[in-house]
């Protein structure tokens, strides 16, 4: 034991002095066979020291070569398998929803070869060469019962699939969605293809991008005119591209006289700058403007599953519950640049269309923002801001939304607006009567504008001294309102936020008398108590991390640092145009109030920080370092850089010399997957970041991204909709797509639950002031205990419910429509191949025998390895 393990080291140690001191360093071999011992030695002891209970591999696909490989790494991996005690039994654990290639077609036969993968695997469950051969004996008999099937032997089929099932429960359990859903659809339902139509636009495209490639000698581009419009502009490294820029670059051929009878097909810069309208010039881009640009561009976020009361303006209505954000997948990487670029335009131009003074490029730097902190003749003119940014505990704590809801829910509908408002109102009154504040009804006049931000100061003054006046005296920068902005640029390099705190603060410790109480003070406070970003993500904290959180600085500071994130969202170009479309007249800060009023913003964040609190992992964390880290996620995802996508204007001056000219698009709306340049400082968005707003109910609301999005990667959380640009060549490849938005609570999940339960699930007081989406899943739970696990965290489907959308854009009598017919087949059939050599081949024969009623049947005959 450790002894015998402890004398071992101390003699090589000694071993290796005399070793250094004696021999020289030339003498490798004997060096290096020391060392070798040296190391076991220490591994073992290592793991010794351990004393693991269980040892765990998750995501073991990458690292298989541990499972009997000879290197360092493996060897110390395989002392860890391997390691026993006399009194305990230490268990093994690899975790892999792709353990091995699932299914392998003939182009990937060469480097994966699944039945190779499959046995190798399995031989190092098992331990035991006769089990593995034994089970390597039942795989060729339910290989050839497979090929008795046309004649029948059905009941031995299934024998034998029973058999290899109960060998590999043995070592391996796999639930699949699929044999859990009721009528195995897994909750996906796919949208009608083959409707797809060629507009003339789009052929003359074709025929432009045809007669370059033949003038430059570029090969077929037949699939790039299929996947993406506007191919000369936007594309980069590919050789069509290439030969296409030293064409210019040498001025050989006609190709200026081909280009300018087709100059109508591609970008034109003075279109943009108008605000144009761009044809998309591609079914497939028009296809995907239609189900999400045409709605989405009027919403800031995605509408929540489940509203607190009915929603109003551009969120009411059935189009507003059932959207949802898309995500892409395609096989080239131009089409992701292309649906940011021409996504994100259209949304913008849409936005900006009650805007007709500004050109594309003035918007960002001519725009004035209507939300900053100045000072204007001795007057600080951003004090209104602060029914958006200050996070008032009062309004807070004492008017619960999601409670108020519970009690006026009828018939699981939820209240109008107008009840609503009534039932906030009246709390807001009497808080104001506490505070030996009136109503303001016989105020003369517009009234003194200071009380929309002084009496939320009286309040928190009156009913939360202690905790508000500690946090604004709190100096660290982590958790100070002063150091929230800054000097953070603000068009001319100045802010007076600092000033604007001071004021507050000022007035909080010694208020001074003001003017006569505005007449629609309550009002007001009613839309501040509904939709302030501040109040409403300190209410969402509340909910999440209990009360008591309300009253500490990480929380406090947690709802300040989201609310600014907010108004960096409100200040942008194209939210202004879109949010003052309704109203030019009013104050825009109070235009934002209303809006969120509009798109049930408490709603919204509620749901969200229930998704981000268990994404981040962060059960069971102290209450101030959950704060802090869904602070920085969600105001990082709010906030989100505008970035940029550049393509090539081409022009042609009267001596036939092609000038392309570099411009750029701005993109938020819609964005590819990966890194991208910030419009306003050129830095880079990270990749992580563009995931963690997609995965917010903001923008962007469409994610466009090639192969390198298609495995281990989440995006479900506020998606089910998904779009095959390209079909896969395997149809494993078609389910992992999916999977990337049909997972652990996801978006169509929760629309469902809230289908199913609605606000009735909540009637009272005490259970809505908790985390109100944690009770919905609880209940759903224990309404489908006697179940699968899966319902209702994977899988929750209701009568005429939502179901992840699977988008296939195809046109009429194209080659992508038999094969699209093949892949489904395969993808209904490759589970009965399961652990098979040569699976494309058992495949295609099983498609060429069973009949459709045979073929209905399959599930039958598919190896099951839920657990029993």
């Amino acid at each position: 034991g450790q002894t015998d393990l402890r004398s071992r080291f101390e003699y090589l140690v000694e071993r290796f002095g005399f070793l250094r001191k004696h021999y020289p360093l030339e003498d490798r071999q004997q060096r290096n066979a020391f060392i070798g011992e040296l190391r076991s030695i220490l591994a073992a002891s290592c793991i010794r020291a351990l004393r693991p209970n269980i040892v765990v591999l998750d995501e073991f696909q990458r690292f298989k070569h541990l499972l009997d490989g000879e290197d360092q790494m493996s060897q110390l991996a395989q002392e860890l398998f391997e390691y026993q005690e006399e009194d305990r039994e230490v268990k093994v654990l690899l975790l892999s929803a792709t353990p091995y290639k699932m299914y392998t077609i003939h182009q990937e036969a060469e480097e994966e070869d699944h039945y190779h993968d499959f046995i190798r695997t399995l031989g190092f469950l098992f331990n035991s060469d006769d089990v593995t051969q034994e089970f390597s004996g039942l795989l060729k008999e339910y290989r050839k019962g497979i090929y008795q099937l046309p004649g029948g032997g059905f009941d031995k089929l299934v024998e034998t699939k029973t058999k290899i099932e109960d060998c590999l429960r043995q070592v391996m359990t796999r639930t699949e969605r699929l044999s859990v859903s009721s009528d195995r659809d897994a909750m996906v339902r796919e949208a009608e293809n083959g409707k797809g139509k060629l507009k003339k636009k789009d052929l003359e495209a074709f025929i432009t991008v045809d007669r370059v490639a033949r003038e430059i000698e570029a090969g077929d581009h037949t699939e790039y005119w299929k996947s993406a419009p506007y191919v000369l502009n936007f594309m980069d490294h590919y050789v069509l591209k290439e030969r296409f820029r030293q064409h210019v670059e040498t001025g050989n051929g006609n190709l200026a006289e081909v280009l300018r009878d087709n100059m109508h097909t591609l970008l034109n810069w003075s279109d943009i700058q108008n605000y144009r309208k761009i044809d998309p010039q591609n079914y497939k881009l028009r296809h995907l403007m239609e189900q999400n640009v045409e709605q989405g561009w009027q919403y800031l976020w995605v509408p929540p599953a489940q509203p607190y009361y009915e929603p109003r303006g551009v969120y009411a209505g059935k189009k507003a519950a059932d959207f949802t954000k898309s995500i892409v997948f395609s096989a080239w990487k131009v089409v992701p640049k292309v649906i940011a670029a021409l996504g994100s335009y259209e949304a913008e131009r849409k936005m900006m269309a009650g805007d007709a003074n500004y050109r594309y490029n003035e918007v960002s730097e001519k725009r004035i923002s209507l939300l900053q902190f100045r000072e204007r003749e001795g007057r600080l003119t951003g004090m209104p801001l602060m029914t958006m940014i200050y996070p008032c505990l009062t309004l807070a704590s004492e008017v619960n939304i999601a409670a108020i809801a519970g009690a006026l829910v009828r018939e699981n509908k939820p209240a109008t607006l107008k009840e609503m408002e009534a039932k906030v109102s009246e709390t807001i009154s009497y808080l104001l009567g506490q505070c030996s504040i009136t109503d303001g009804g016989e105020a003369k006049g517009r009234g003194d504008e200071s009380w929309y931000w002084a009496a939320l100061t009286l309040m928190d003054r009156h009913f939360n001294k202690e905790a508000v006046s500690g946090w604004l005296k709190e100096t660290a920068d982590k958790y100070s309102w002063y150091s929230m902005l800054k000097s953070k640029n603000e068009k001319d390099g100045t802010t007076r936020f600092a000033d604007h705190v001071d004021m507050f603060q000022s007035f909080f410790d010694h208020p001074w008398e003001l003017g006569p109480l505005p007449g629609d003070l309550v009002e007001v406070l009613t839309k501040t108590a509904l939709a302030s970003p501040a109040v409403t993500a300190l209410r969402s904290f509340a909910g999440t991390l209990g009360r008591d959180s309300l009253y500490t600085k990480e929380v406090i500071s947690g709802a300040a640092r989201i609310a600014q994130g907010f108004r960096t969202l409100y200040s942008l170009p194209d939210s202004v145009s879109l949010i003052r479309q309704q109203n030019q007249r009013e104050p825009y800060w109070l235009r934002t109030l209303e809006y969120g009023v509009d798109g049930n913003l408490q709603a919204v964040l509620d749901e969200y920080f229930h998704i981000m609190y268990e994404a981040l992992g962060l059960m069971g964390k102290p209450a101030g370092e959950a704060a802090d880290a869904l602070a920085e996620k969600i105001s990082s995802a709010v906030s989100l850089r505008t970035t940029i996508s550049a393509f090539d204007e081409i022009k042609i001056k009267k001596d036939n010399t092609i000038t392309p000219q570099r411009k750029t698009l701005r993109c938020r709306y819609a964005l590819p997957f990966g890194d991208a340049r910030n419009e306003a400082d050129g830095e880079r968005t990270r990749e992580e970041q563009v995931r963690t707003a997609f995965n917010s109910p903001f923008r962007p609301f469409i994610l466009a991204t090639t192969s390198i999005g298609q495995e281990g990667l989440d995006f479900h959380q506020y998606c089910h909709s998904i779009f095959h640009w390209n079909l896969p060549s395997n149809p494993v490849d078609l389910e992992q797509r999916e999977g990337r938005i049909h997972r652990y609570k996801g978006h169509v999940i929760r629309k469902n639950i809230a289908r199913h339960y609605g606000l009735s699930a909540v009637k009272s007081i005490e259970a809505a002031d908790r985390d109100f989406w944690k009770l919905m899943f609880a209940l759903a739970r224990q309404d489908h205990e006697d179940v699968s696990e899966l319902i209702p965290y994977w899988l929750f489907d209701t009568e005429e419910g939502h179901k992840i959308e699977r988008f296939i854009p195809l046109l009429p009598m194209c080659r992508e429509q038999s094969a699209i017919e093949d892949l489904k087949k395969t993808l209904a059939l490759y589970r009965m191949v399961f652990g098979q050599p040569r699976q494309e081949d058992l495949a295609n024969y099983l498609k060429s025998v069973l009949s459709s009623e045979e073929l209905q049947r399959v599930n039958e005959f598919q190896i099951d390895l839920s657990p029993k």
